[in-house]
């Protein structure tokens, strides 16, 4: 008689957090923008770099800066832009997405939505 154990589990490497508070809406001042700081909590075998931007596409004038978190970085901040081309009062859910690559594949983690809004100040 021949046996197997058989493990079906996802491997975590990394997770990621923000400062946005959970379920509130943020400005997007046209004139400076939004700043966001995501934190990646590294697990075991998490030490390789992590490109952080938007995930999905973003309404017409909406523009996010993306930021690499370095091995041995935990905090990196994302810029989110309103150019004149955005109309005013654009609101969406903002999804920030972190993906690092390990050997041939990656691995993406996202942050829960955050509620956005262009404004004029």
């Amino acid at each position: 008689t021949e046996g197997f154990l058989l493990h079906v589990g996802k491997q975590a490497l990394y997770t990621l957090s923000s400062d946005a508070p959970p379920g509130k809406e943020l400005a997007i001042p046209r004139k400076d923008g939004l700043k966001i700081v995501v934190k990646a909590a590294r697990l075991e075998g998490g030490k390789g770099q992590i490109v952080l931007g938007a995930a999905g596409l973003l309404p017409q004038g909406i523009m996010v800066r993306q930021a690499i978190l370095f091995p041995g970085m935990s905090e990196a901040t994302i810029s989110v832009m309103a150019s004149p081309k955005a109309a005013a009062d654009t609101a969406f859910n903002l999804v920030i997405s972190g993906t690092m690559r390990i050997g041939p594949g990656t691995v993406t983690r996202t942050l829960p939505a955050i509620p956005v809004r262009v404004s004029e100040n």
